[in-house]
């Protein structure tokens, strides 16, 4: 209550719905943020398209929705455990 009153005195207060919203949006996804990467890299086009297919068909599917600040060493070595020895 007191930081909500805090928020008050300082003209900074929004309603609790408003605050969910906007903290979902500036949520970054490691989906999104290997597109941007992939998108700003100088790549070969073929590079490109490998990296894009790899991340279509390995990465994004498992972890794509993780929001990057959660992404740690942790879960990328159960996420590359998971895709067995069929993968190098």
């Amino acid at each position: 209550l007191s930081s909500e009153r805090r928020k008050i005195e300082l003209d900074a207060w929004e309603p609790p719905s408003m605050a969910r919203e906007r903290a979902k949006a500036s949520i970054v996804t490691l989906g999104d943020y290997a597109d941007k990467c992939i998108e700003h890299r100088n790549l070969k086009p073929r590079t490109r398209s490998g990296y894009k297919d790899l991340l279509r068909l390995h990465i994004k599917p498992a972890m794509g929705k993780i929001p990057i600040r959660n992404v740690s060493a942790a879960v990328v070595k159960d996420w590359y455990k998971g895709l067995g020895t069929e993968h190098a």
